[in-house]
């Protein structure tokens, strides 16, 4: 099963991120994060970006909100690779904490 990464404007976005409108699509990075992970392209966004709300609405809470934030880690790591531009979270960030392993 493919992750459904195309939602629709009813999903509830647990976070948002922009990125410029010209660059690569970044669902096309999120696809192997989660099959719940629902990634839906917003509107209206600022001239020249995209902007895009994450969520795995089929998820419970917890587990919902730490899908969501492996994948604003996999994007951040993909901006810090190249491959995305003018990447930045613009809300959600604190959900990055439940994706990263305990020191």
């Amino acid at each position: 099963m493919s992750p459904r990464i195309y939602g629709t404007p009813s999903t509830s976005a647990l976070a948002s991120f922009e990125v410029d409108e010209l660059g690569p699509d970044p669902r096309s990075i999120l696809a192997g994060v989660h099959p719940a992970l629902v990634a839906t392209r917003t509107s209206p966004s600022p001239a020249g970006f995209a902007w895009y709300g994450l969520g795995a609405p089929a998820l419970p809470g917890v587990q919902q909100a730490a899908v969501v934030g492996r994948a604003l880690c996999v994007l951040q790591s993909a901006a810090a690779a190249g491959d995305l531009v003018d990447f930045r979270i613009v809300t959600g960030a604190y959900l990055t904490d439940l994706a990263r392993p305990v020191e």
